[in-house]
């Protein structure tokens, strides 16, 4: 049952309520409102002014901008049923800003077709793929970026591709950043695209010794919709291990009954490599578990064996220099 309902809100077009949430039937791609990495999504999705990794693409193009060294994510994201959502995403550091990557695939597996009088007509397989392209740069405290993307769209009965656009800023100084960000600019078929405008505010109260605290919050608005509201928090020790919590409210009716909104994933990090978890509550619906792999190309600096050192060629002090007598007497 809970297939059919997916499959029927995809083919309705509801970004909104396939997405979490809220009645929309002008819209359409709910793939586009999917959220990306499992740290981002363990803290409610409050990331607009974090976006500090390859997930910026996603999240808030400006954020390529503060990426230093090469990354890759590797994304999953087990929904309800049969639902599963997949991404790659990489940001590549240059010698003024970053550019980053992002490719998608949203599967809902099959369900069988059926015809006006109820006759069973064949499986079909509804599905979303897409994938974007951006760039950032900082201007000291300041970072500006923008991305494209182009996404399509399959709900066996008929297919709609699009193309939309994301812009973005991000200021960052000390313990605080805020970021904003207008994402999903398009439409096609008559339809438009879930577009949203995002403001966000973060702050890091613990950023000494091997405690590390951020708290973030982001307002948002989708238009033809209404307003919702994201906060969370991640606590990291030594760098190593993480965990975090977050929560989603939105002001405007729900058909979802039950725990919804809350989310919450922790996060292990070594040599480079992290990976990290994440689960969200969507009432009725029930519960989605993402996990996401990453590697920061250079994060990881090969330490020597033990034992082994750099010999240092061998200049002897002036007072360790000794003449001859013989020459001594020559120089007389």
């Amino acid at each position: 049952m809970k297939k059919i309902i997916l499959v029927l809100t995809l083919a309705m077009a509801s970004a909104s309520v396939f997405a979490g949430v809220y009645d929309n039937v002008s819209m359409i791609f709910p793939a586009l409102s999917m959220g990306a990495g499992a740290r981002a999504m363990g803290m409610g999705g409050a990331y607009t002014a974090v976006a500090d990794d390859a997930s910026a693409i996603y999240w808030n193009a400006a954020g390529l901008g503060t990426i230093k060294n090469i990354q890759a994510v590797l994304n999953y994201d087990k929904w309800f049923v049969d639902t599963m959502f997949s991404r790659g995403m990489f940001a590549v550091p240059l010698s003024a800003g970053a550019i980053g990557a992002d490719i998608f695939y949203m599967s809902m597996g099959s369900i069988t077709g059926r015809d006006i009088y109820g006759a069973a007509t064949g499986n079909i397989y509804p599905y979303s793929i897409g994938g974007s392209a951006g760039y950032g740069i900082s201007f000291g405290d300041i970072s500006a970026g923008a991305a494209l993307k182009i996404i399509s769209q399959s709900t066996g009965a008929r297919s709609n591709t699009a193309f939309a656009g994301d812009a973005g800023v991000l200021y960052k100084t000390g313990i605080y950043s805020a970021g904003l960000t207008l994402q999903n600019i398009g439409g096609t078929d008559g339809y438009s695209l879930p577009t949203v405008i995002k403001a966000g505010a973060a702050i890091k109260p613990i950023n000494e010794g091997p405690h590390r605290l951020l708290i973030a919050v982001d307002a948002q608005y989708l238009f033809k919709d209404s307003a919702s509201v994201s906060a969370g928090a991640e606590y990291v020790y030594a760098d190593m291990l993480a965990a975090r919590i977050g929560y989603k409210t939105g002001f405007a009716r729900t058909n979802l009954e039950g725990l919804k909104g809350l989310s919450g994933g922790i996060g292990v990090k070594y040599a480079g490599v992290s990976f990290d978890y994440a689960l969200v509550t969507y009432g009725d619906l029930g519960i989605s578990h993402m996990i996401t792999l990453t590697y920061d190309f250079a994060g990881y600096t090969q330490p020597k064996p033990a034992g082994v050192f750099k010999a240092e060629p061998y200049m002897p002090s002036s007072a360790a220099i000794s003449v001859p007598a013989s020459a001594k007497a020559r120089d007389k």
